[in-house]
């Protein structure tokens, strides 16, 4: 998970991604609600806009089920609505498991 406080910060990541292994998105979903969580008590950081972003070349290699993840991240974005979430699949990946993460987000993604 990568915090940003401007663009150059976010190409100089993006320049340093590299695809392995596999995809887990219930990771990536566990990680975000608990960071979401513990900024909970700050009502100024809940009042500002946030954008989430997953990037995958994949399936997700997870059991668990699409629709579960769905609702378990859509708990945590939920809490406010100031969180823009985006995907972009490369290759082989879930159009519409992806579709539905955007969807959850209180900003139009």
């Amino acid at each position: 998970m990568y915090t940003f406080k401007n663009y150059n910060e976010i190409n100089k990541q993006l320049a340093m991604l590299r695809a392995d292994s596999t995809t887990k998105f219930v990771d990536a979903i566990d990680i975000l609600a608990s960071k979401i969580s513990s900024y909970m008590d700050q009502l100024s950081i809940l009042q500002t806009n946030h954008t989430i972003v997953f990037f995958t070349d994949g399936q997700d290699s997870d059991k668990t089920p699409a629709h579960k993840l769905i609702t378990r991240f859509k708990n945590f974005v939920q809490t406010t609505n100031y969180i823009q979430v985006h995907t972009i699949g490369l290759g082989s990946h879930d159009a519409k498991f992806l579709n539905e993460l955007t969807a959850t987000g209180g900003i139009s993604g």
